[in-house]
């Protein structure tokens, strides 16, 4: 059990020995940090899967600054969980936690109406402008603060925080806020994206001084980046003009006998969608994403290998590069 030390659920006892563990075997050496396989290495799940398990050996050790993991609580957290879900949902029946989800808040059935509006659509085409949808929703949804909200029209519900985000990126979706083509309202497009601007989303999202929401420029920054990335990658988004949810043909393309493999999936949105955010490690001038300078690794070697683990056979090779043990991928 993950716990901060200092915010501790009242529920459970901490314990400053957690039980032994059997440590993650140290990571595969990662090539010269110029390749571009190493770029690659770390957008893969190999990668998080190998720092997260650093991570968790230095939790098992007591040797984070604010969080520890005491296996002895793993059994009293699993009951509890399993407590907690057959209380809400006693056949089992869980719905997915998703962006898709939050568009049926306030009892509203929206995503019918959206069906109805892609009916004359193909089902490929179907497909590329939800995940137009989703896309932009997600982007768009990032604290709100206490104070915003988002009155639907036609219903005059008051929605906050990220349901009300959902509901607003819904709306300004389907009134064509993110196409450049007036006869193709339902998507989203690069063109139109590089022309979104603070006063035009937050027109869009009922901003107002009476009505602030929080972060309106790094959203629009977001949108904007994203509408001059989407052309880098026309392998990805197509053109003419590119669009998130042309991300469908390239996903359809990569399927064998109709299944689609997850890694292929996080490579591509890894690839496609690191270049949007400001501020990232680079490597080589490429964007690595949510790739993340974390001391601890440094200061902290991992243990070595177990006798019934050895590192992967499909990492790649070369010489050791100290530096890259400073990073981990994030999932």
């Amino acid at each position: 059990m993950i716990k901060d030390k200092n915010h501790l659920p009242t529920s459970y006892s901490y314990s400053p020995h957690p039980t032994p563990h059997t440590p993650h075997p140290i990571p595969s050496v990662l090539p010269d940090p110029t390749d571009s396989t190493t770029i690659a290495y770390l957008r893969s799940p190999q990668a998080i899967r190998e720092r997260c398990g650093q991570l968790f050996d230095l939790a098992c050790a007591n040797k984070l600054q604010y969080f520890q993991c005491d296996l002895s609580q793993l059994d009293r957290v699993a009951d509890y969980v399993i407590q907690i879900t057959r209380e809400n949902y006693p056949d089992l029946a869980i719905p997915f936690h998703s962006r898709w989800r939050h568009f049926e808040v306030g009892g509203r059935s929206r995503l019918e109406a959206l069906e109805k509006k892609l009916a004359e659509l193909s089902p490929l085409e179907q497909a590329q402008a939800k995940f137009d949808l989703a896309i932009i929703s997600v982007l768009l949804d990032a604290g709100a603060g206490s104070v915003w909200r988002f009155q639907e029209p036609g219903t005059e519900q008051i929605f906050r925080r990220s349901e009300g985000l959902a509901v607003a990126s819904f709306h300004l979706f389907c009134e064509g806020m993110f196409s450049s083509d007036p006869t193709h309202p339902l998507q989203v497009d690069a063109i139109a994206l590089q022309q979104i601007t603070a006063a035009s989303l937050s027109k869009g999202l009922q901003v107002s001084s009476t009505n602030p929401l929080v972060g309106v420029s790094g959203r629009v920054k977001l949108l904007n980046q994203l509408g001059q990335t989407l052309p880098l990658y026309p392998q990805l988004f197509g053109s003419d003009p590119p669009r998130p949810g042309y991300l469908v043909n390239y996903l359809l393309e990569q399927a064998t006998n109709h299944h689609l493999a997850a890694p292929k999936v996080l490579s591509s949105v890894l690839t496609g969608f690191s270049n949007i955010w400001p501020g990232r490690i680079t490597l080589s001038g490429i964007n690595l994403g949510d790739v993340w300078h974390y001391p601890a690794l440094s200061l902290s070697p991992p243990p070595p290998p177990t006798p019934h683990s050895s590192p992967s056979t499909n990492s790649p090779n070369g010489s050791p590069t100290r530096f890259w043990s400073h990073y981990r991928s994030l999932d």
